[in-house]
């Protein structure tokens, strides 16, 4: 079915490109939100992760608050409760069937 049997060289390059993408898209997204440059949000990404207080005081976030709240905003703001919220590690199994290769069950 596979013609490698391991991680190629063209397979880290195929990577690497798809992750540098992520990176960028993420980046500009952050630096339209926020008003900086893309060079000032790549900088903030790389340096990262923050702890709270620092985030905020970077203005990388807006707020540092509870799960509860947090909940509440997402209520309040996109009609979304808690019950039905899909948090990563029950999107990750319910999704492994798709991932031939997961490790995830």
């Amino acid at each position: 079915m596979f013609t490698q049997e391991k991680f190629t060289e063209a397979h880290r390059e195929v990577t690497e490109a798809i992750v540098n993408d992520y990176f960028n898209q993420i980046a500009a997204e952050i630096a339209k939100n926020r008003g900086w440059d893309i060079d000032a949000a790549k900088k903030i990404l790389t340096e990262g992760p923050y702890f709270p207080q620092r985030a905020l005081d970077m203005k990388l976030i807006d707020k540092i608050s509870y799960p509860e709240e947090l909940y509440e905003n997402l209520e309040t703001l996109f009609g979304t409760k808690k019950t039905n919220l899909l948090y990563a590690d029950k999107y990750a199994k319910k999704t492994a069937h798709l991932r031939p290769y997961s490790s995830v069950s």
